[in-house]
């Protein structure tokens, strides 16, 4: 009886803990634009834009880590499009990207 009640408590714990089920996602799709006098300096300008409304600190971890377009610490980014153009300052840019929170 002790034993079978030990099996049926594990196999409520398992169940309770996910032994291994994928976890939700929050996601957000975001948009903006940037310009500067370089592509680069337009595309860190739209990202960060789209970082900063999505999570301030996030833009905070963003600027004092890489400042890679495309990485967000703590996040996972997905589906991320760029088209930049000649205009403004020098180059315009337009970035999508959608931004998940695990």
């Amino acid at each position: 009886m002790m034993r079978r009640n030990s099996m049926i408590l594990a196999m409520m714990l398992a169940a309770m803990t996910g032994s291994g089920a994928a976890r939700a996602e929050t996601c957000w799709d975001k948009a903006a634009e940037g310009s500067g006098e370089s592509r680069d300096a337009a595309m860190r300008q739209a990202y960060l834009t789209v970082l900063t409304a999505t999570d301030p600190q996030l833009a905070n971890a963003w600027v004092a880590a890489n400042q890679r377009v495309g990485d967000a610490p703590g996040y996972a980014v997905r589906k991320l499009s760029l088209n930049c153009v000649q205009g403004g300052l020098g180059q315009n840019c337009k970035i999508e990207v959608t931004i998940c929170k695990p």
